[in-house]
Formats: structure tokens, C-alpha cells, sequence
């Protein structure tokens, strides 16, 4: 055996020495409600982990459904620029309220993303505050934002499908009735 260097058997017993327990230890530590404080720690830490889940999603929703919305906007006006493109009755108030729709949409995604600001602004606030002094800006707090995110965040996904489905019945409306008038003639 070289000097200095230990035998493998010697270092194997020291790492069981270290690592396995008294075969009886366990039941000095033990407690009746054992499992029960255990339980709500993980608990704890899968909640932490799936709200910063559910935080880095709506983030990338609400970025999402605001570029979409943007872009149809861009498509439906410059669909107003087209020359032969021009939508009367019922087809012309399909398409304002397919605008109205879409402006309604990117309007509430931009709301979403101030008042998520103001939330993590207030609860950033509140973590470095000693006192338990409830903290409020502009008269809400940080749980008013957080629902006001969240019906924001309704508003834009219904009124963006409202102005893609009203612009899509819109397009392909007026465009197949061109299509079967110059079929015909």
C-alpha cells in the first residue's frame, strides 16, 4: 500500500460511517406529526415553482396575442388602402367591428402589461418592507392589479378571436362573391 493514500476499503467504511445512520436513530427524531410538517414545505416550494410557471407564461401570452393583434390591425388597414377592396353593408360593419375588435384587444394586452408592472412593482415593494403595512398605488394594492391582469388578459384573447373571426368571415365573404362573379361571366 502506497503511504498517504488509503485503502479503498478504508474509504469505503469511512463513507458508510458518515452516510448510513444508527439503525435506531430514527426513532429519537421521531414525532407524531412527522409527515405533516413535511408536507406543506414541498407543497410550498411546487407552488413557488408553478407560479413562476404560470408568471413566465402569461408574459409570453400576453406578448403573444398583442403582436398578433397588432399585425392583423396592419393587415386589415392596409387592406383599406387596396384599391379593389371595398365592403359595403353588412360586410363594411363586419369589418369596423372586426377593427374595433382587434384595437379593443391590442388596448387591453398593453393595460395588461402596465398593471402586471404595477403588481411586481407593489409585491417587490412589500418584500422589502420590515412592517406588515399594507402597500397601495393609486388606491390599489398588489392583488388588484393581479386580477385586473388576468380580466385584461380575457378581454384580449376574446376580443382578439372576435376580430379574427369577424375579419376572416369578412375577407372570404367578399372575396368568394368576386370569384363567383367572374366565374359566371
Amino acid at each position: 500500500m502506497l503511504s498517504g493514500v488509503p485503502s479503498s476499503r478504508s474509504v469505503r467504511e469511512n463513507i458508510t460511517s458518515i452516510t448510513a445512520p444508527n439503525k435506531l436513530s430514527f426513532l429519537q427524531d421521531w414525532k407524531p406529526n412527522f409527515f405533516i410538517q413535511e408536507v406543506p414545505q414541498l407543497s410550498n416550494e411546487r407552488f413557488v415553482r408553478w407560479q413562476g410557471q404560470t408568471i413566465s407564461q402569461l408574459s409570453t401570452a400576453l406578448a403573444l396575442f398583442s403582436g398578433l393583434s397588432v399585425g392583423g390591425l396592419g393587415f386589415l388597414f392596409s387592406l383599406l388602402r387596396d384599391a379593389s377592396f371595398k365592403p359595403t353593408g353588412i360586410l363594411a360593419l363586419l369589418f369596423l367591428l372586426a377593427i374595433l375588435s382587434l384595437l379593443v384587444a391590442f388596448t387591453s394586452g398593453s393595460a395588461a402589461v402596465v398593471t402586471r408592472l404595477l403588481d411586481f412593482r407593489l409585491t417587490a415593494q412589500k418584500l422589502r418592507k420590515t412592517n406588515n403595512e399594507p402597500l397601495t398605488l393609486f388606491g390599489t394594492d398588489a392583488s388588484g392589479y393581479g386580477k385586473a391582469t388576468w380580466i385584461l388578459f380575457w378581454i384580449l384573447l376574446v376580443s382578439f378571436t372576435i376580430g379574427i373571426l369577424l375579419s376572416s368571415a369578412v375577407i372570404v365573404t367578399f372575396y368568394l362573391a368576386h370569384m363567383f362573379c367572374a366565374i359566371a361571366s
